[in-house]
């Protein structure tokens, strides 16, 4: 196979564009305390649709976030999810860093590479994290590897390799969590979309007499993708 030239990865949304995700997010909880041991399994369900309303010249995009549907189900016990209907806006550089939201979002999204990328390369990002109990926020470091290319869903993409080594963080006195994290993401680098990424994280929480271990699968995959609304051009959401 012949090693395909250096390529970009940065989004490339179009005005008037939407998308859906289907994410789901699976949680296990193991709680201990010495004389009790709780478990818990939770599995939330949603149907998201992306729509980019504007432009900037410089490729930053107006996004609105619709949550369509969703559930949630808790040791087996499904509900309906609570916020279906809710509207998110933001602002994203073509990198992917978001630089504005409506909803106070507890941790920023690492962004992809400015420069060009061939197999092999490996780049640095960091995600930073706001802890109620803690003034400053926490940086996690992530490492991400193109790792090469996989077509899926009809689109040839870019495969990711991330990883996050463990995090050691002092929450408290005597009270510790540990994080870390590993996952692969499928990325259109042609169409400059996110088609489909798997995140596992692992959290450890010790304090005297207490321990509490929690692996969460976020899984987002691409459902549908929609043409721009006709008779509006791109350039008619351009920012001037």
């Amino acid at each position: 196979m012949v090693q395909e030239e250096s390529v970009k990865l940065e989004y490339k949304l179009k005005s008037g564009e939407i998308l859906e995700y289907k994410t789901n997010i699976e949680s296990n909880n193991d709680y201990n305390d010495g004389e009790k041991n709780v478990q818990q399994q939770s599995l939330v369900e949603m149907i998201m649709e992306q729509k980019a309303a504007m432009l900037e010249l410089d490729g930053t995009a107006a996004i609105e976030v619709t949550i369509k549907s969703g559930s949630v189900k808790v040791n087996g016990k499904e509900e309906a999810l609570p916020n279906v209907g809710q509207k998110i806006s933001m602002l994203m550089r073509k990198n992917g860093e978001i630089i504005k939201t409506s909803v106070d979002i507890p941790f920023t999204q690492p962004s992809l590479p400015e420069q060009l990328v061939r197999i092999g390369d490996r780049w640095e990002g960091e995600s930073i994290i706001n802890l109620p109990q803690k003034p400053e926020p926490l940086i996690i470091k992530y490492y991400y590897t193109f790792s090469g290319f996989e077509n899926f869903l009809g689109y040839h993409c870019a495969v990711i390799k991330i990883d996050s080594p463990e995090t050691k963080i002092k929450l408290d006195e005597n009270v510790f969590q540990t994080l870390k994290a590993n996952g692969e993401t499928l990325f259109a680098y042609k169409e400059g979309k996110l088609i489909k990424s798997e995140v596992t994280t692992i959290a450890h929480i010790q304090a005297p007499n207490i321990v509490l271990n929690t692996l969460s699968k976020l899984k987002i995959e691409i459902l549908k993708s929609a043409p721009p609304l006709i008779g509006m051009s791109e350039e008619a959401f351009i920012a001037r």
